[in-house]
């Protein structure tokens, strides 16, 4: 609308001249009046009166004050009177400032003002009370602690975690402090156990699977001797079943004084500590499978595999340089535009083809001049069917072999394949970069390998198979990437401790969805009537300063965008309290299921370690149309 008007005004300016206007050197000289205060956009409601002169003013070099001579006009049309109006009805308005000196000079200014449809005062739907909540037995998972009487100790659910406090060993062997818990019905198959756990000081533990049909002691495998430090990380052991052996085995996690030990011969097991368990996982891989190559390019002769994509200010190229395929970013989004999606570099996968369902794998060697990060897509050229998703991370002058084998979600037809590379967002202070793409190749899996997740037990006290799974006034979750899958980053729990809601991230992930906090999911949404507006009121602090994605998102949506009632990237908090607040301009079409996504993971919070987020409030206000 504004080009439009400013080519109007150019074509009257046009046709002036050729009708033969002359100017005289005062004319010349004359400077154009300013318009100031005129903000880019506005609301307000649709029905009540909207003062579009407030606050603007207007000043000339020869004239001086001519805020009394600013006009206002509206496309639609709305009649102002001394600059009030009072819109009749929703939608946008382009508001059009004028003003015009003494010698015919005219200054302009523009502000789009959205009008929203009449509604009720904003009632409270939902406010959390973050108070704490006492475990329920069910929150155990079905894990047993056990400290032998010889232990000065303690066993709860704290903290998002299964916490042993340990005031003294008194020098008790490993089997006097335990978690165990029997599996029954395993079937045939390789096993991987792993568990996320972190103490207050360096100590060690066994990780043991026992064959629990038997009264006897009869391990059928374990790992011994393994350290758990101060941060959270992954303890794993593997066993192998087959039909002659038990399909009943007994987990254990052996934490007491571990004597002798080879990997801590000068014995500097503390004699008091707290072991935080946050979480436990089974795999079982069974089958066998055959590699059948697809497409393989070592860029010996050619780059042309290679393309890139950009938009949103971004700018980049590819050649062939020394045997590799190297992609010189000259540029990327402009501030506030654009998003990873931003710049693209897709390898095609020639006459590749992937019928959803099947299994494939791939790996590709990448460098990067400067630190970059991004998606790792197996997707068809338009963007349009994605068989897969995975990320990557490089710091500057890395090289890195990149792997992955997933299940298609997809199918794509032959030469419409492409492995791509989302890399529009850059590293902080990074305005180029150069890339380079080496031997990549891209196979299928034949045959009936497979790897299930057996087993997941996260001892959070809401969220998903929690005790608080349904209930409505305690519908948080959170999600971190090590959840899909204990090689992915992204680790992190969540409590509610002295009134507030603690998002704890201990590993952030470099996608943002690595590390996620749902205020309503499908299982306990947030239901939101339609034709309503609504606030979503935020209070929040964090250990260091960071940045988030904010959505508010129909769960019921036929695609992720148009699902979308409140859209904020790069939301910004720091170490003090500070309330942010979104209010919806469009009203709900009709009654659904709604969740409030944060998104915290980032190349920055991942650099940062672990960080703590308190959420103090959360309100959601609602005003019905009217």
């Amino acid at each position: 609308m504004k080009k439009a008007l400013a080519l109007l005004l150019a074509s009257v300016c046009s046709v002036g001249l050729l009708a033969g206007c002359t100017q005289t050197e005062s004319d010349q000289e004359n400077t154009a009046p300013v318009i100031s205060g005129v903000r880019d956009t506005a609301s307000t409601v649709a029905g009540t009166q909207f003062d579009a002169l407030e606050g603007v003013t207007a000043s000339d070099a020869e004239d001086g004050d001519l805020t009394s001579s600013v006009t206002v006009e509206s496309v639609p049309a709305m009649t102002f009177t001394d600059g009030v109006a009072t819109p009749p009805s929703a939608g946008s308005y382009e508001l059009i400032y004028s003003v015009i000196d003494s010698d015919g000079a005219e200054g302009n200014a523009y502000c789009t003002l959205t009008v929203s449809r009449a509604a009720s005062a904003a009632e409270v739907l939902y406010s959390f009370d973050f108070s704490d909540v006492t475990p329920a037995e069910s929150d155990k998972r079905g894990w047993t602690a056990n400290i032998s009487d010889g232990v000065d100790g303690t066993a709860a659910l704290k903290e998002g975690a299964y916490v042993f406090d340990i005031a003294a060993l008194n020098g008790q062997g490993d089997g006097s402090v335990t978690l165990s818990k029997v599996l029954g019905d395993l079937g045939a198959g390789d096993y991987r156990i792993v568990v996320w756990a972190r103490a207050t000081a360096d100590t060690y533990v066994h990780l043991l699977a026992e064959d629990a049909s038997t009264d006897d002691w009869k391990t059928v495998g374990g790992g011994y001797n393994l350290k758990v430090g101060t941060a959270v990380s992954e303890l794993m052991t593997t066993f192998t079943l087959d039909d002659t052996t038990t399909n009943t085995v007994d987990v254990r996690i052996h934490m007491g004084k571990i004597t002798p030990n080879p990997e801590n011969p000068s014995d500097i097991t503390p004699d008091a500590f707290s072991i935080y368990i946050e979480k436990i996982a089974l795999y079982c891989t069974t089958g066998t499978e055959t590699r059948v190559d697809l497409y393989e390019e070592d860029f010996s002769q050619s780059a042309d595999s290679v393309t890139t994509q950009a938009g949103d200010g971004a700018a980049a190229s590819v050649s062939l340089v020394d045997g590799v395929a190297q992609i010189a970013i000259s540029s990327y989004h402009g501030e506030g535009v654009g998003g990873i999606w931003s710049l693209k570099a897709d390898i095609a996968l020639g006459g590749a083809a992937i019928d959803a369902g099947a299994k494939y794998g791939y790996f590709v060697e990448l460098s990067a001049q400067n630190a970059q990060a991004g998606e790792l897509l197996v997707e068809n050229k338009g963007a349009s069917s994605r068989a897969n998703f995975a990320s990557f991370s490089l710091n500057a002058g890395e090289k890195q072999t990149f792997t992955g084998v997933f299940t298609a979600e997809a199918t794509i037809a032959a030469n419409d394949a492409v492995l791509r590379l989302q890399i529009g967002n850059a590293s902080e202070g990074v305005t180029s970069n150069t890339l380079t793409v080496d031997n990549v190749a891209f196979y299928r899996l034949d045959g009936d390998k497979r790897t299930d997740r057996v087993l997941q037990d996260r001892f959070l006290l809401f969220g998903s198979a929690s005790s608080n799974e349904t209930n409505s006034e305690s519908p948080y979750e959170v999600f971190n990437g090590s959840d899909d899958n204990p090689d992915q980053a992204g680790i992190g729990t969540m409590f509610t401790q002295n009134g507030s809601l603690i998002y704890r991230i201990e590993e952030a992930g470099e996608a943002d969805w690595h590390n996620k906090l749902v205020i309503g999911y499908t299982a306990n949404p947030l239901v939101l009537q339609g034709s309503a507006y609504y606030t979503f009121r935020i209070r929040m602090k964090a250990s260091a300063p960071i940045t988030f994605n904010f959505y508010v998102h129909d769960l019921k949506a036929f695609d992720w965008d148009t699902g979308l009632i409140v859209r904020q990237e790069a939301v910004s908090v720091g170490t003090e309290e500070t309330t942010i607040e979104y209010t919806t301009t469009t009203p709900t079409m009709g009654t659904s299921d709604y969740e409030m996504l944060f998104q915290f993971g980032s190349q920055a919070l991942a650099a940062l370690g672990e960080v703590v987020i308190e959420i103090s409030e959360i309100t959601v206000l609602q005003s019905v149309l009217i």
